[in-house]
């Protein structure tokens, strides 16, 4: 081992992270806190005890706190319910079209394999009938099932 010295001639002064999220998006997710806990605090009758308990909940288990300002809107403010569920449910909303998106995207391109035949497996259809053929081989009728 060597005994040399390092010297450090200068410091980068910039610390701080970058989260890469907008802080537009940032605001928007804090309006959306605060109305959650005004929205459960009007609906639970204000005062001090309920604005904390909606700050706890809020900040504890946000997706029941979600559902319960999407109820409080509609219920204590008169919201329709498709504005309270933009507000408060968006996620549910989005989850909801991206399912819808992909099984219609789905629903297409398997209409559009089976138009073309390409990467499908052989499938009887009506224009591919088997015939049978078959023979009696003894044709006396059972006298018990006639007794019934």
């Amino acid at each position: 081992m060597s005994n040399e010295k390092i010297f450090i001639n200068r410091v980068n002064g910039n610390f701080t992270q970058q989260s890469g999220k907008s802080p537009v998006l940032r605001y928007i997710g804090w309006v959306i806190n605060v109305l959650s806990i005004l929205a459960i605090s009007a609906h639970w009758g204000g005062g001090f005890m309920a604005v904390l308990s909606a700050c706890m909940l809020t900040l504890i288990v946000p997706p029941i706190a979600a559902l319960f300002a999407f109820f409080a809107a509609i219920s204590t403010w008169g919201w329709p319910w498709y504005l309270a569920l933009l507000v408060f449910l968006w996620p549910i909303v989005f989850l909801i079209l991206g399912v819808g998106i992909m099984g219609s995207a789905y629903l297409w391109m398997r209409h559009r394999f089976s138009k073309t035949g390409a990467a499908q497996a052989h499938s009887p259809l009506e224009e591919d009938s088997i015939e049978v053929s078959y023979e009696v081989l003894d044709d006396t009728v059972d006298e018990t099932l006639n007794e019934k």
